[in-house]
């Protein structure tokens, strides 16, 4: 009978810690309540007139490259004139010699109708960098919208004329070296027998 009692009590009882830890258990796992929080700014963000500074900055640094590459570019200009003074002493060459030269004189004369294109372009871009409009006499930003149109306006011209130079030059040295290739044996001459002597 005692037997009988505590099988009876054990029972309920472990039912009911069984049910117990299932809802402390799944209470662990609802989600607390979230309250929608009014937006912070993060404490190192950069306040407008340290953004402003930074764009001004990034324009002046700009103005400085564009006008090293100005000058850059304006010796490379005055190089292709050297490339095209280089192709005529060589064609002249080649005509004296009895070759035909039509190949090399058309990669010339491409290339000397390209130049100007080039120069046309890097004159524009002298002209707005030297008219530095948004900056001042000393590249400081005196107007941001101004200045960064003044820079993308120059950019685009120096791009221009650094492609037309560099597509120039490019087809230009193909051809010569083209031209070279086809005629390398004839460039040396052609040495000649020893006389067979009486035996």
């Amino acid at each position: 009978m005692k037997t009988y009692f505590t099988s009876q009590w054990i029972k309920p009882l472990a039912a009911g810690a069984l049910l117990l830890l299932i809802a402390f258990s799944a209470m662990a796992f609802v989600p607390a309540p979230v309250n929608a929080q009014s937006p912070t700014p993060e404490p190192n963000a950069p306040s407008a007139a340290d953004r402003a500074a930074n764009r001004n900055q990034r324009l002046e640094n700009a103005l400085m490259r564009e006008n090293n590459w100005l000058n850059v570019q304006a010796y490379n200009l005055m190089r292709m004139g050297q490339l095209a003074t280089k192709g005529q002493e060589l064609i002249d060459k080649a005509k004296a010699k009895g070759w035909d030269v039509s190949e090399i004189r058309a990669a010339l004369d491409t290339f000397n109708s390209r130049r100007p294109k080039a120069q046309a372009s890097h004159d524009a871009a002298a002209g707005i960098l030297s008219a530095h409009n948004g900056f001042d006499a000393n590249g400081k930003v005196t107007d941001a919208d101004a200045a960064q149109k003044t820079i993308l306006d120059a950019r685009k011209n120096l791009q221009d004329a650094h492609l037309t130079m560099l597509q120039a030059v490019t087809d230009l040295r193909i051809a010569i070296r083209e031209f070279r290739d086809a005629h390398r044996g004839e460039l040396k001459p052609v040495p000649t027998a020893a006389p067979a002597g009486n035996s």
